[in-house]
């Protein structure tokens, strides 16, 4: 099954992480708000912030932190 970007941020961020506390419900924004969201995690890989501070910082998974670094690498 294929999903698309937009499709693995919101089934990601449905999910609570460890620390019990809840994620961004992703179903609840519109495509703009998500572009901006990924929009944001690529600024922050460019000023050189690591991986794990850019998911402390916007409240992201670390999967979908991941995956928007791999598109914007891979030119999506």
């Amino acid at each position: 099954m294929f999903f698309c970007f937009i499709d693995l941020i919101r089934i990601v961020l449905n999910f609570s992480d460890h620390t019990g506390t809840e994620k961004e419900n992703a179903r609840k924004q519109t495509l703009e708000q998500l572009h901006e969201r990924r929009k944001q995690v690529v600024r922050l890989h460019k000023k050189g912030i690591k991986l794990m501070q850019i998911v402390a910082m916007t409240g992201l998974s670390d999967p979908v932190v991941r995956a928007c670094i791999d598109l914007f690498y891979e030119g999506a």
